[in-house]
């Protein structure tokens, strides 16, 4: 047995490490979770720790299961629209339960809307979302008119958002970059192994951005990244609803 302490990571099988908890405890021995205000509580055994390369940490992941139980608060999905030509269309699918968002899939696709739009639908209606939000400017304003027809047309009904205002580049960076540290805390993504191809290309694209503008060619999954952490906490701004 080894007797180091390890620093315990709470994980959702299938999602990135997260949620640390700052406790130390013996291999070995066993730890008892509950959630304050729930009466429920889940004992797991604490196996042997293994280095972790990044941190240097004794470091013991504890899988707790897919999601949290029950249905998430809600929901949603939050796209940023192209109509091709090298542009991404980026998007991701949420499950809110309180601070966290857990995103089973994301839509990465550079194709013509006769390809993303029907991806965009068929993603809706197979996680059944209640709100969705697309980013809308002058070009690509049509593009969530358009998802909602379709889903009209499917006998769907979803709250659809269009935000009108318009981003410059600079704008856009600045979202970013204020959203980065929610989006480091509560973003919960898939982890290698578990990812589609489209997935591993999402998160390179995140992994990518840098803070320094000029070098930042794509920055479509980062920035549906921050769009999704201000429809998840602060809502929209000049924004057109459709139900």
């Amino acid at each position: 047995m080894n007797d180091m302490p390890a620093n315990i990571r709470i994980n959702q099988t299938g999602y990135s490490d997260t949620l640390p908890v700052h406790i130390a405890v013996l291999s070995g021995n066993t730890l008892t979770l509950s959630k304050e205000g729930d009466s429920s509580e889940k004992t797991i055994k604490i196996d042997d720790p293994k280095p972790d390369e990044s941190s240097g940490d004794n470091v013991t992941l504890a899988d707790l299961g897919i999601l949290p139980e029950g249905e998430p608060d809600r929901k949603m999905l939050v796209c940023d629209p192209a109509y091709g030509g090298g542009d991404y269309v980026a998007a991701t699918i949420v499950y809110q339960y309180g601070e966290d968002l857990f995103i089973p899939e994301v839509i990465y696709n550079n194709n013509d809307k006769t390809v993303t739009q029907p991806m965009i639908v068929s993603a809706i209606e197979r996680h059944g979302i209640t709100a969705a939000k697309i980013e809308g400017t002058k070009t690509t304003s049509q593009y969530g008119n358009d998802i909602d027809n379709m889903l009209r047309n499917d006998g769907k009904r979803v709250n659809i958002q269009v935000n009108t205002s318009h981003w410059t580049v600079q704008g856009k960076r600045d979202r970013i970059i204020a959203a980065a540290p929610d989006i480091r805390s509560k973003m919960v993504f898939l982890r290698e192994g578990k990812r589609t191809k489209e997935y591993t290309q999402f998160m390179q694209n995140i992994y990518s951005f840098t803070f320094v503008m000029a070098r930042n060619a794509h920055d479509d999954a980062a920035d549906v990244c921050s769009q999704t952490i201000d429809f998840a906490f602060h809502g929209i701004s000049k924004a057109v609803a459709m139900r």
